[in-house]
C-alpha cells in the first residue's frame, strides 16, 4: 500500500508491447505497469553506500 506521504518517491516501469500474432487481424498492445519502488530506492541506497565507503578511503 502507497504511503500518503507526499514526498515519498513513486517508481514505475513502463513496459509497452505488440502483441503480434499470425492470422490474427486485430493484434493489440499490451501496456504494463508495474511499481518499482522498492527496487529503485534500494539500488540508490546501495550505490549511495558504495560512493561513501570509496570516498572515506
Amino acid at each position: 500500500m502507497r504511503s500518503q506521504d507526499t514526498a515519498s518517491p513513486l517508481y514505475i516501469d513502463i513496459r509497452i508491447t505488440n502483441n503480434i500474432q499470425e492470422n490474427y487481424s486485430n493484434n493489440p498492445l499490451i501496456i504494463l505497469v508495474e511499481d518499482s519502488t522498492e527496487r529503485i530506492v534500494l539500488e540508490q541506497y546501495v550505490s549511495g553506500s558504495r560512493k561513501t565507503r570509496t570516498t572515506s578511503l
